[in-house]
This record gives structure tokens, sequence and C-alpha cells, in this order.
């Protein structure tokens, strides 16, 4: 379990120490000037059972502004389901009327 420590400085403002175990048994610390950092940080560890690496990994992935696999392959199935003008042949229909379910599936 992470703490957090708040010290007042001298000069004014405070810092606030993050102190947590890591699971080999060392202990770690960061210091931030902003509490709710500091906060942040003692969540993450929390969730990813102290360990800085899940927990800085587990924050990139929260504050990616990247869209996931899942969306973008939803994405793509959608314009495959939705022409737009001038993407179909004239003759013919196009795509031929394809089940998605049959081609993930293989058969046994």
């Amino acid at each position: 379990m992470a703490t957090v420590r708040t010290r007042e400085l001298k000069k004014g403002g405070a810092s606030h120490t993050v102190t947590w175990r890591e699971p080999g048994g060392a202990f770690k610390s960061r210091t931030y000037s902003d509490a709710d950092k500091a906060r942040e940080l003692k969540d993450f560890l929390d969730a990813n059972g102290n360990t800085f690496a899940l927990a800085s990994k587990a924050k990139a992935r929260k504050d990616s502004t990247a869209p996931t696999v899942s969306e973008v392959v939803v994405r793509h199935l959608d314009l495959l389901r939705k022409p737009q003008a001038g993407t179909m042949p004239s003759t013919g229909a196009w795509p031929p009327a394809i089940s998605i379910q049959a081609t993930l599936v293989r058969p046994r």
C-alpha cells in the first residue's frame, strides 16, 4: 500500500512524497509539488500491486488519446458496410454478399 506524506517547505508551498514497497521488497518514492499528482500515483500504485512499471503503463493507457484496436476495427468494418458514392462499380452488386461470421469461423 502506497502512502502520501506532505511536508511544508520553508520557502512556502508543500512537497508531497509518495512512498511504496515494490513486490521485490525495495522501498521506492517519488516527490511532487502537486498534491493531485501525488494522490493519482498513489491510486495507480494501489490498483496495480504497488508495481511502478504497471502503474505507469496503466496511466499511459488511461491518458492515451489513440483509438483502441477494437475502435479501429469497428470503424473499418463500418466503412466497408457503408459504401460511399463512387466506391461501387456501376455493373453488378459489389461487394458480393459474404457473411463476416462465416469467414472468421474455421471448419472443424
